[in-house]
Order: C-alpha cells, then structure tokens, then sequence
C-alpha cells in the first residue's frame, strides 16, 4: 500500500519500502551519487553505485555507466560482461543511441581485454623460458662441479 509496502508509493528503498516509485528515486539519487564520485576520480565507488542503481531500478544506461568505470579502471573484460549484459539480457531497453554506444563499448573492451589477455600470454611464455634458462643453468653449474 502507501508509504512503503509491497508495490506502494514512497517510504524510499533504503528505508525499508519497496514501492515502484521509491525505488526508482533511490535509483535516481545512486545514479547522481555515481556521477559526482566519477568527476572526483573514484571510479570503483563510481561503479558499484551505478551497479547498485541497476539492481534497485534496471536501466541499461545504469549498465553501461557501471561498464565505462570497469573500463577506466582497466577492468576490460568486466566491462564487457557488463556491456553484455546491457545489450542482450533481455530485460534492458535502452534509446537506439545507447544501444549504438553501448555496441561501440562493447567492441573496444573486448579488444582491450583480448590485448591484455595477449600481455598476459606473452609474459608467461618469457616468464617459462626463464625458468627454464635458470634450470639449464644450475644443471650446467652443478655439472661443471661434478667434472672438478
């Protein structure tokens, strides 16, 4: 009913009432909360508030916000999920403008996670080769001993 019950009007989310309307300012106020962190540079506060505003209020462009904060914090393959999420979960709409820059997001995490995971790959392989390097070392050496 009124004042905060199930599917009532006010009482605000965080209080403790589940209303429609009251979640959805509450979505509104993380939405604006998640702004002001971003501009002071706390891209992971940033990023769960817009993530929370989601959960109380599912918007895409909550999403894609939470993905843009992941991305800024080098997070590319969160991002992406993330992306994903905004662009196929089925129970996002978003404006044909946010599907085309979520779609535009989206392609530039998965590049930048895939180059990271490249990084990644190739510090392993030099990583191994070094070990491997020490190890014929240290058989050389122990061999050399040997042969005194």
């Amino acid at each position: 009913g009124v004042g905060g019950g199930v599917g009532g009007v006010g009482g605000g989310a965080a209080a403790g009432g589940g209303g429609l309307f009251a979640r959805s300012r509450d979505a509104e106020a993380l939405m604006a909360a998640a702004h002001v962190l971003n501009k002071q540079g706390e891209s992971a506060a940033a990023a769960a508030m817009f993530s929370y505003s989601y959960a109380l209020w599912p918007q895409g462009t909550a999403l894609i916000s939470a993905a843009n904060m992941h991305a800024k914090l080098g997070r590319y393959g969160v991002a992406a999920a993330v992306l994903r999420l905004a662009l196929h979960g089925g129970q996002v709409t978003l404006k044909p403008s946010h599907r085309e820059i979520g779609g535009r997001k989206l392609e530039e995490a998965e590049e930048r996670h895939a180059a990271d995971v490249r990084k990644l790959y190739s510090l392993r392989q030099a990583y191994e080769a070094a070990v491997e390097a020490e190890r014929a070392r240290a058989q050389a050496q122990a061999a050399a001993a040997a042969a005194v």
